[in-house]
């Protein structure tokens, strides 16, 4: 039994029994309500009655074609999402209490969506696999439930793996609302690996393939496409592959905290309200370099773009090939960070403070390697054999 989706569902119900006022009426369950056959259908249980809310995307398919060369020969891949329109999903909804006297409850009700993708070679169908939202609802079954069909993305293929690694997103209809997972096929078409990516709100930690081919990350860890081997610590904004070695990963470092109030009782049950305080950690190292076996290797306090949260920060992050570096712009400190991929271990920092800031952008044709980032304001820093040697700021 998933204890954690049967709490999740009991709290949910305790929800709605609080708003019943003790009335003793009955919650529906899959098995008490007959399914739905348009938006104006409503089932009556006891004195209540509930209003179906029906989303289903009727004949709608969402779908991809890939032409890849692969082991010298032409592979087609098709992949696909569509809604069964079973309408399985039956959950009450929260309850609208801000109108006392038109109470209305509803019953949400979704469908399966099923993910296909097809393999050919010289027109020829190598393998066919199918897939459902149903085998991604122990990661976090709220948004699943009622995601609508999108088609994966497919990522990258691996040929030291000899596997395919796609991007799958749930959202809702009509909505920013997501949640973003990965499943990996094997080059016969079997499913070898499927996660949860641990997309952060506001973040960027993006599913992204290693150079060798032997590892891809994504927001929860590192993963040798059979199984994830360095797990990352919680709330990733982002994350890069250093080289074929190393990571870095970079957290938020605004913590929140929920907090139980309780507002009395009521029928003699207590009845209760979650607040949720956030404050900035200024003194926990946010920022850290893993290498390939689990180690970390480096850790250091990266502010990024806001005191208050750094949202996403790759706009001030960029590997310059020029330089061989990583650079990264902490915008609130004005703090220039330079990795050396060759030496992890050391991270230079330059405030800018102590560099020359020019009134105007330089001409191309002056000699520096410019590196510019675009944030709430542009910033191109001017490098000359290697050094930091004048920055321009917009005011």
């Amino acid at each position: 039994m998933n204890i954690k989706k049967t709490l999740k569902k009991l709290l949910f119900y305790i929800v709605l029994l609080l708003a019943f006022h003790g009335s003793g009426q009955t919650i529906p369950t899959d098995s008490a309500v007959a399914y739905p056959q348009s938006l104006t259908d409503s089932v009556k249980i006891g004195d209540t009655t509930f209003f179906y809310q029906k989303q289903g995307i009727d004949k709608i398919v969402s779908r991809i074609d890939t032409t890849l060369l692969i082991n010298n020969q032409e592979m087609t891949l098709t992949y696909k999402s569509f809604s069964l329109n079973d309408y399985c999903y039956k959950t009450p909804n929260d309850i609208d209490t801000t109108d006392k006297s038109n109470i209305k409850k509803y019953i949400s009700v979704t469908s399966n969506n099923q993910y296909c993708f097809t393999f050919k070679s010289q027109n020829k169908v190598v393998s066919t696999t199918y897939i459902s939202k149903k085998d991604f609802e122990k990661f976090r079954d709220n948004i699943i439930r009622c995601s609508v069909p999108i088609a994966p993305v497919l990522v990258g293929y691996s040929a030291c793996r000899n596997s395919f690694l796609f991007k799958l997103w749930f959202g809702l209809m009509n909505s920013d609302v997501a949640d973003n997972y990965f499943v990996v096929l094997d080059n016969k078409g079997s499913i070898v690996l499927k996660d949860f990516n641990n997309f952060n709100f506001g973040g960027h930690p993006e599913l992204q393939i290693s150079n060798d081919g032997k590892y891809f990350i994504s927001g929860s860890g590192l993963y040798d496409f059979t199984k994830q081997i360095v797990p990352f610590k919680a709330n990733p904004l982002y994350c890069t592959f250093i080289d074929n070695n190393n990571v870095l990963v970079f957290n938020d470092f605004v913590k929140s905290k929920d907090t139980i109030i309780s507002l009395g009782s009521e029928n003699g049950k207590e009845i209760t309200s979650r607040t949720q305080t956030s404050h900035v950690d200024t003194l926990t190292d946010d920022a850290y370099i893993y290498n390939v076996s689990g180690k970390i290797i480096k850790t250091f306090k990266f502010h990024g773009e806001s005191a208050f949260g750094m949202g996403d920060p790759s706009p001030l992050i960029q590997k310059v090939d020029q330089l061989n570096r990583f650079i990264f712009f902490d915008a609130i400190r004005k703090i220039v960070y330079s990795l050396n991929p060759g030496d992890v271990s050391n991270i230079e920092t330059q405030n800018l403070s102590t560099v020359e800031k020019v009134e105007k952008p330089l001409e191309k044709t002056t000699g520096f390697v410019a590196v510019e980032f675009q944030y709430f304001k542009k910033i191109i820093l001017y490098y000359e054999n290697g050094t930091l040697e004048k920055y321009f700021m917009e005011n």
